[in-house]
């Protein structure tokens, strides 16, 4: 008889098409500690943050920004369209900066996180 624990992850792995982890298989996965070290890019936040810096230079501290007359999402998605356009990954920590902008200023707002899984996942490219 599986544990609740069990029949949980059994039952997220089936929501996101995996299979059902059993004696043959597994499910082997490092201590927390080990998977927030590993599941990160410290160079991608360096680089985030180096930006964020020199826009605190050129704009002022986005604690003090207004970013209700900017469309940050459009913003994200340009740089996003960049990136995909000449493989510039300095596009990709500045998408991230404009989405992580958006976030602030929605706190601001009053907007609230509400975690959920839609059933979307990342396609598989073949």
């Amino acid at each position: 008889m599986k544990t609740g624990k069990e029949f949980l992850t059994d039952l997220w792995r089936d929501i996101a098409g995996l299979p059902e982890v059993t004696e043959t298989l597994p499910m082997l996965l490092p201590s927390l500690e080990e998977l927030k070290e590993s599941e990160w890019c410290p160079e991608f936040e360096q680089g985030m943050r180096d930006r964020l810096v020199m826009g605190a230079f050129r704009y002022g501290l986005m604690a003090r920004q207004d970013y209700s007359n900017y469309n940050l999402i459009k913003e994200a998605k340009g740089r996003l369209s960049r990136y995909s356009e000449d493989n510039n990954l300095e596009h990709l920590m500045d998408a991230a900066n404009m989405c992580l902008l958006s976030y602030v200023h929605g706190q601001r707002q009053g907007q609230t996180v509400n975690s959920v899984d839609d059933g979307k996942h990342s396609e598989r490219i073949k």
